[in-house]
This record gives C-alpha cells, structure tokens and sequence, in this order.
C-alpha cells in the first residue's frame, strides 16, 4: 500500500510511508483521478473493506501499468 501511494505521487517510498499508511480507499482515489477513470465510490469502498489485499493488488498492476 506504500509503494503504490508513493508511485501515484511519483516519489520514492520512504519510511514515513510505511508507517503513516493512507487508507487504501484514497489511494484509489487519487488513482482513479490520476488516470483519468470514471469515480466509482460504492465499488471502491467494497472492494478495499473485505479485500484489501486485492485491492493493493490491482492497484499496483494498474501503476505498473500505466508507467511503461
């Protein structure tokens, strides 16, 4: 969760990101706005409470993504 706030904000991850993780639902927020993708609140909110792993997952796919 971490790295994938880092590489949204396109940084480095650092200490300070592991120990202040945000909440992963804003992250995906901050995600769905940096690529331009269609807000979904209800779906993400369902996604990051019972499976927040795949969440992180997804994301992470998603940057990797997007970056090449």
């Amino acid at each position: 969760m971490a790295k994938n706030k880092a590489d949204i904000d396109e940084r480095s991850c650092t200490i300070c990101d592991c120990l202040c993780m945000p909440p992963e639902y804003f992250t995906r927020l901050q995600i769905r706005s940096a690529y331009g993708f269609e807000e979904s609140n209800l779906y993400d909110c369902i996604v990051t409470g019972p499976c927040v792993t795949c969440a992180i997952c997804q994301d992470a796919r998603e940057i990797k993504l997007r970056k090449k």
